[in-house]
Formats: C-alpha cells, sequence, structure tokens
C-alpha cells in the first residue's frame, strides 16, 4: 500500500505546482514586452545658434523667435503622438522648447541636469571661429575636441567634457527615466541639445558622424533592457507641424499689467526693481482673476520681475497651465539708475 500512496502524492504536488510557475513565467514575459518609445527632441533655434558660438552645458541661450515658433509648430506636428511623459535638461532652451511641444496637453515637464548639453570646457561661451585660428581645426571638428564616444580615455585640447563620458550620463539619464516607467508602455518626450548626435552615434556606427538640426526628432525605442534607434534626425513632423499652424485661426493676446504697487502708489517709476502689491493692487488681481476665469488659454507668459509674476499666477490659478518666464518682457532700468523715491518725473523720457 505503501508503495502506490508515493506516486499519488507526487502527481498531485506536480498538479499544484506546474500551473503556478507557468503563470509567474507568463507574468515574467509580460514585463519584458513593455516598450518605451523616447522622442529625442533638439531645442529650437538660439541667438547663440545664429552667432555660432561654443556655448554648451556651462551655458544658457534664449530661443529666438524663430526657436519659439518652431518649437510651436513641432508640437502641432507631434500632435497625433500620446505621451505619457515629458522630460527636458535643466537648460532653459531646453525647457522651454519641451513647454511649447506639450502645450495644451497639461503636462508637466521635469528637468534632468544629466540631460543637459555636453560641455566646451575652457572655449565655453567663447566662438567657432576662434578654435579654428587658434588649433587649426574648425570649430565643428568634434572628434578633434570631443574624441569618440568608445574613447573614455581622450584629452580634449580644451578640456571639453569628452564623447565618451557625455553618453555615459545621457544614456544614464534616459535608463533612469525608463525605471520611473518600467510598468509602462508608450512615448516619452525628451527635450536637449545637438550634443545627442554623439550619444546616438553608437547606434549608427557604420555612418558618418552627423548633426542634430534645431527641432527634429530622432527616436530611441527601449525593450528587454536593450535601446534600438529607430529615427534620426526627422524634420517632417515640423514640416507638418508648419502646415497646420498656417491653417489655425489668428492667435489672440491677452495683455495684462501688473496693478498698482507701493513703489507705483509713491510716483516712483519701478523699472528692474520690486515692490509689493497695495490693496488695491491685490484687489485688482483678484478681479483680472474673476474676469478672465472663463478665457479658454493655451499658454501663459510673464516676465522675471516679481510683480510681473504674481500678476500672471493670479490670473491663471485655475487654468492648470504654467506660467513661463522670459527676461524679454522685464520692464526697463529705472532712467539714469535713480534711486529709490528720488526719480523726478518731469525728466522722463518716454
Amino acid at each position: 500500500m505503501k508503495k502506490k500512496i508515493i506516486p499519488l502524492v507526487t502527481l498531485f504536488l506536480a498538479m499544484i505546482w506546474q500551473p503556478t510557475a507557468a503563470l509567474s513565467q507568463d507574468q515574467a514575459n509580460t514585463e519584458q514586452t513593455k516598450t518605451l518609445r523616447f522622442y529625442l527632441v533638439r531645442h529650437g533655434q538660439t541667438y547663440s545658434n545664429i552667432k555660432e558660438m561654443t556655448i554648451g552645458g556651462g551655458g544658457n541661450a534664449q530661443l529666438t523667435p524663430k526657436g519659439r515658433y518652431d518649437a510651436s509648430s513641432l508640437g502641432l506636428g507631434l500632435a497625433e503622438v500620446e505621451f505619457i511623459a515629458g522630460y527636458s535638461s535643466t537648460l532653459g532652451r531646453a525647457y522651454e522648447t519641451a513647454n511649447q511641444i506639450l502645450r495644451g496637453r497639461n503636462m508637466q515637464v521635469k528637468q534632468i541636469d544629466d540631460l543637459k548639453d555636453i560641455s566646451w570646457g575652457d572655449a565655453e561661451g567663447g566662438r567657432i571661429d576662434d578654435l579654428t585660428d587658434k588649433f587649426g581645426h574648425s570649430g565643428n571638428d568634434f572628434a578633434f575636441y570631443f574624441g569618440a564616444y568608445n574613447d573614455p580615455a581622450f584629452k580634449s585640447p580644451v578640456n571639453t567634457e569628452n564623447m565618451a563620458d557625455f553618453s555615459a550620463r545621457f544614456e544614464g539619464a534616459l535608463r533612469q527615466i525608463a525605471t520611473q516607467h518600467a510598468d509602462q508602455d508608450g512615448n516619452i518626450l525628451v527635450t536637449a541639445h545637438s550634443s545627442m548626435a554623439f550619444y546616438l552615434q553608437k547606434y549608427r556606427v557604420n555612418q558618418p558622424l552627423a548633426g542634430l538640426a534645431n527641432t527634429s526628432v530622432s527616436v530611441l525605442e527601449f525593450k528587454d533592457g536593450q535601446f534600438h534607434l529607430i529615427d534620426f534626425n526627422n524634420t517632417d513632423y515640423l514640416e507638418s507641424g508648419y502646415a497646420r499652424a498656417k491653417a489655425l485661426p489668428p492667435l489672440e493676446i491677452t495683455l495684462v499689467v501688473n496693478p498698482l504697487t507701493q513703489l507705483q502708489q509713491a510716483g516712483v517709476m519701478e523699472g528692474t526693481t520690486d515692490s509689493d502689491f497695495t490693496d488695491a493692487g491685490d484687489k485688482a488681481n483678484q478681479q483680472l482673476h474673476h474676469t478672465l476665469k472663463s478665457t479658454r488659454f493655451i499658454a501663459a507668459y510673464s516676465s522675471e520681475l516679481g510683480r510681473g509674476y504674481k500678476t500672471a499666477q493670479r490670473v491663471m490659478a485655475d487654468h492648470q497651465i504654467p506660467v513661463q518666464q522670459d527676461n524679454q518682457l522685464n520692464e526697463r532700468q529705472r532712467l539714469a539708475q535713480c534711486q529709490p523715491y528720488q526719480l523726478n518725473l518731469r525728466y522722463v523720457v518716454t
């Protein structure tokens, strides 16, 4: 009798454990099939691009009007792409580009420092022509100044961050993002810089090093822990956005001047000096918020001065749209740098 019991027990245990093991394997397979697509976008045109300056990770450069328009147009061109998240480098030109692209999607752009541009080292903030004159190699001879993506021992003549170090930190940032979305399938926007081409070269080993156009799109697919390049330096999305932009109705811009501040009440031109609102100014902000509450906004901008930014925040409180600060909207400096409370208004030049 004992000999017959043993096989029966063994069979019973096998029936219990085999389906469980199969279920665990199915779950593992499901996890492995998760796919993320990184839409890597170079920021819009900047003033440093026009002047051919060597501004990388150690400096910032403002978008030109064309740069802003292109970023906005690219957003239209990518309208059919559903993004689950948006990221940018910590440099303003990339962050503003991302916000323009995602405008109207009610999605917050998260900034990551390791996505920022490669550093030009001692040449940061200079001009490409200066490097050409000094070293006999064009400032666009990137192999001379940055090395190669697979040469971590490279030493630059101007102490730049080499391509290999940059590529390692950039991929680290992408993997950090992938970890945060490990349980998701979908598309992720990442706006960064032309130096992304250095990192992407590892997926283009049989092709010459190529640059990235402003507001171009390159797509990296991440699956089973590996990246695969499926699109590179694509400007078709931008061209599609241009066409859609032309078909849009005229843009209406609402201009709001900040209400009365304490310095203004005292008869002083504030310029770049800031002061708090008076009680009447606070009430005016509340009235502005109430008046514009039902207006449909697609974007909001303010100066970097506190009185402008606070007014914009109050107006946009119910709109769930981030207020983007732009120093080109700042007030002009006070005439002849006059001290507060000492300006004779008779000498104001209009």
